[in-house]
Parts: C-alpha cells; sequence; structure tokens
C-alpha cells in the first residue's frame, strides 16, 4: 500500500522525535554533564521565563492547560473507536500517528522545561552534605528535635493563625522561598497558587502538584490549614529544580523552619515529626510508641484532623493514583517511587550534621554493633 508523501513526512518526524527522546534519556548516565550545562546553564533561563510569564495571571493556567489535554486525549479516543468499529483503518492509522507526535512533543517539553533535573546529581552531592547515613541513635535525635520543636510551636498558635487566609498563606511561603539564601537553593520568580482542580485532588490523596509545561507551583486549597504552608515551600521546591520527591520535601523543610512566620516553621516541623516517626515505626515499635507519646495533645489534635481528612476520601481512585504516581516516580530516575518521600531523613541529618544541630555522628559501618542504617 503506497505512503502519501504526507504520512511520510508524519512517519519521519515521529521517528526523529522518537531519536530525541532517546538521546535526552541517555542523559541520566551523565549528571555531571546536566548539572553545568542544563541545571546551571539552560533551566535557569527557561524558569525564569516561565515563572515570570505565567506569574502575571492570578489563576493556574497549568490546570487549564491540563484540562484541554485531558478533553483532547478524550476526544481523540473516541474518534479512535468510532474509526475502528467503522472499519476505516486508513483514518485510524492516520489519528494514532497524530496522537503519537503529540506525545512525542508533550515528552520533549516536559523533559526540556524541567523533567532534566531528574538526571542530576543526587541533593547530598550537590548540597556537599557528607554525613547523610544513620544510626538508630542518629534517628531517635532528630526526632526529638522534630517533635519538640512542633509542640513548641503549636503552643504558640493562636486560632487566628489557623483562620489565615489561603493568600496570606501563600504570599508568605513564596515570601520565605525568595528571602532563603543557601547554596543550591537558587530561585526566580517564586509563586504558588491554588489549583482549580483541589476537590479532586482530595480523592487522588495530593496535597499540590508542580507543572513543568508552565513552571506553576500548585496548591490543593482545601485541605486543612497547618498542612499548607509546607506544602506550598514543596512545590516551589520544584521551581527550583528539587525535582525528586525527597529532595524537595527537605528543601521545603529547610526553607519553611527559616521563616519567621509561626504557622509555616510548624508546618515544617509538623511534617519533619511525621517523616522521622514514618521511619522510627519500621525500625522500632516500641521506640515509635515512646516518641509518639511525646507529641503534645495539640498537635495530636491537628494529626488526628489530618488522618481524618485524607481518610473521608481514599478509595480506588487514590490507590489507582498512587500506583501511577510510583510508576511516574520509577520511570524517571527514582527507583524507590512512593519510598522516595521518606529518604528525606538521611538529607536531613546530613544538613544537621553539616550546621552542628546533631550530635550523633555518621558512624562507620567497620563497628558491626554500631553500623549505621540503609534506607
Amino acid at each position: 500500500m503506497p505512503v502519501s508523501k504526507r504520512s511520510r513526512n508524519k512517519l519521519i518526524l515521529a521517528a526523529a522525535l522518537a531519536l530525541l527522546i532517546i538521546a535526552i534519556f541517555s542523559l541520566q548516565n551523565f549528571p555531571d554533564f546536566v548539572e553545568k550545562y542544563y541545571a546551571q546553564g539552560l533551566h535557569p533561563y527557561i524558569a525564569t521565563a516561565l515563572q515570570w510569564f505565567y506569574g502575571i495571571f492570578p489563576f493556574s493556567v497549568g490546570d487549564i492547560v491540563y484540562a484541554a489535554i485531558i478533553v483532547l486525549a478524550i476526544i481523540v479516543a473516541v474518534k479512535l473507536v468510532g474509526y475502528v468499529f467503522s472499519g476505516q483503518g486508513k483514518a485510524a492509522a492516520r489519528l494514532l500517528l497524530k496522537g503519537l507526535i503529540g506525545l512525542e512533543f508533550f515528552i520533549l517539553l516536559f523533559y526540556i522545561f524541567w523533567g532534566m533535573n531528574y538526571f542530576r546529581a543526587p541533593a547530598a552531592k550537590r548540597l556537599h552534605l557528607t554525613d547523610t547515613c544513620y544510626s538508630d541513635s542518629a534517628l531517635t535525635e532528630l526526632t526529638s528535635i522534630m517533635i519538640d520543636s512542633a509542640n513548641s510551636l503549636r503552643a504558640g498558635l493562636s486560632t487566628s493563625d489557623f483562620q489565615r487566609s489561603d493568600s496570606k498563606i501563600m504570599q508568605t511561603s513564596a515570601q520565605t522561598v525568595r528571602a532563603f539564601r543557601a547554596e543550591g537553593f537558587a530561585s526566580y520568580y517564586p509563586e504558588i497558587k491554588k489549583s482549580l482542580f483541589s476537590a479532586l485532588m482530595n480523592y487522588t490523596g495530593t496535597s499540590g502538584y508542580y507543572n513543568p509545561l508552565t513552571a506553576e507551583a500548585q496548591l490543593n486549597y482545601k485541605m486543612p490549614v497547618f498542612l499548607k504552608p509546607f506544602t506550598a515551600c514543596h512545590e516551589m521546591a520544584h521551581q527550583m529544580g528539587f525535582a525528586a520527591e525527597d529532595e524537595a520535601n527537605f528543601a521545603g523543610f529547610v526553607i519553611g523552619i527559616s521563616s519567621k512566620d509561626k504557622l509555616l516553621r510548624y508546618s515544617s516541623y509538623y511534617l519533619g515529626a511525621a517523616e522521622c516517626l514514618n521511619s522510627l515505626r519500621r525500625l522500632d515499635s516500641v521506640t515509635y510508641n515512646t516518641f509518639r507519646n511525646r507529641i503534645s495533645p495539640m498537635a495530636m489534635h491537628d494529626y488526628r484532623i489530618d488522618q481524618q481528612y485524607w481518610m473521608k476520601y481514599q478509595g480506588q481512585i487514590s490507590s489507582a493514583t498512587g500506583l501511577f504516581f510510583d510508576k511516574y516516580l520509577k520511570a524517571n530516575n527514582q527507583p524507590e517511587g512512593l519510598r522516595r518521600y521518606n529518604l528525606m531523613i538521611k538529607l536531613l541529618l546530613g544538613w544537621y550534621r553539616k550546621n552542628g544541630l546533631l550530635r550523633s555522628p555518621c558512624l562507620s559501618p567497620s563497628n558491626p554493633s554500631l553500623s549505621p542504617r540503609q534506607e
């Protein structure tokens, strides 16, 4: 069957785009090259332009872009089914080819605009955090710091803090990100926006997300107020080039606790305490229960609100979304999948040791009884 010139050109385009995608994926084997020429070279210009332009809009343009993509995909799927059942094989093939080219363009834009940050060297290396291993004593010491800090800050919060408007929370978080000064934490036009999909995000168990096509950080504004400040910092950490989830959690935490705003600091330590307790529970249930009992009644009240809120929306959608996101992380140089979120503990230990805030050393594996645990 002869192929028309137009179809042949589209096949050539699809093949060329596929080769470009393969070339980009091969760069994950060259993190130093990615760091020098992309993370420190091309990406800052892209991020600055995108964040400046889309920051003009008071609403989430990225949400609209994603909605349009979903609608378009549904239209294409319906047309394709119609062509197949009506015996229009040529039309179905042409549509599939167009869909393939569209998907390839989407993948290329994703990685060129932001996704190549997944191929960078780990944050521990970039930030010179050499002592990232941990022992039982280091984890318990860090957990103690997190819980005591969260308890203290929670006691200083008033009712008005929990009635703070979303605009104020987002403004405070963005100002904190903008003011934070540390090597490896460069920001351009940091901003967080309320997601138009917040109601749907509840059912997927999502507190926020980052749109690489528009460089917009999105917040689920319907969740409990004390979760919003840290989530905002986490999503803006993605704007800064922290692609991996444990690294964005770590960056969001470090930025959050630097703030003078008590609600933002509490939100960050609340997350830090939760992450430490999750790690501790897997290692030692007795010690976990001891530390859990140290949580103040007010902080525990927030924990119950947190749990009850998300449990209302648990179901098949959240399970399917979790499976999808787990595969997405593994496909993007994060083989631990969703467990990647808990790896922030190692980064926190390295950061606290580097700044002289942790007494427990990074122990040498030469002593079997004191060898550091690996996640």
